[in-house]
């Protein structure tokens, strides 16, 4: 699901919406994975 795939964090869509800083990398190359996967280009 594409929508989970965003950084990790919580109250979303509020005035007290947050992330968690540590997850930036994690989800980046998950979300880098997932393209080259889809492209074809990875294993």
């Amino acid at each position: 699901m594409i929508d989970t795939m965003g950084v990790r964090g919580g109250k979303i869509h509020s005035m007290e919406e947050y992330l968690i800083a540590e997850s930036l990398a994690e989800r980046s190359a998950l979300s880098a994975l997932t393209i080259l996967r889809l492209a074809g280009g990875a294993a």
